[in-house]
């Protein structure tokens, strides 16, 4: 009976873990800390963030979060990637979403290889 009270109180607690897992993001900010953000539906598609990294290139990757903290009026999470003097953040942060992403530069064109063969018993 002991035991069999351990394993339920045991997987009612990962149950709760994997609830939260699914409801919440997990952030780590810039300045350190951890930020909480509920999200809009329950998914393990970003749990865990660690955005102190991150440039303009990764905002396009993580486009449902991105939405969330525009949404939550909390893009000074992610002030690093916008510029002060041009407004408002969560502006800056949605006009990251819908920008197309940056042009690489093409390889240039390498110069076809061209193979001689050396008939047997002729060397050079």
């Amino acid at each position: 009976m002991k035991s069999t009270l351990r394993t339920i109180v045991t997987l009612l607690f990962l149950a709760g873990w994997a609830l939260a897992a699914l409801a919440l993001h997990v952030v780590r900010l810039n300045d350190g800390f951890i930020g909480l953000l509920p999200k809009d539906h329950l998914t393990f598609v970003d749990t865990y963030l660690d955005v102190r990294p991150w440039t303009a290139g990764d905002v396009s990757a993580h486009p449902d979060f991105v939405r969330r903290v525009v949404q939550a009026n909390r893009a000074d999470w992610l002030k690093h990637l916008t510029k002060a003097d041009q407004g408002d953040p969560g502006g800056q942060l949605m006009d990251l979403l819908t920008a197309p992403p940056p042009a690489t530069e093409p390889e240039p064109a390498k110069a076809p290889v061209k193979k001689v063969t050396v008939p047997p018993g002729q060397h050079r």
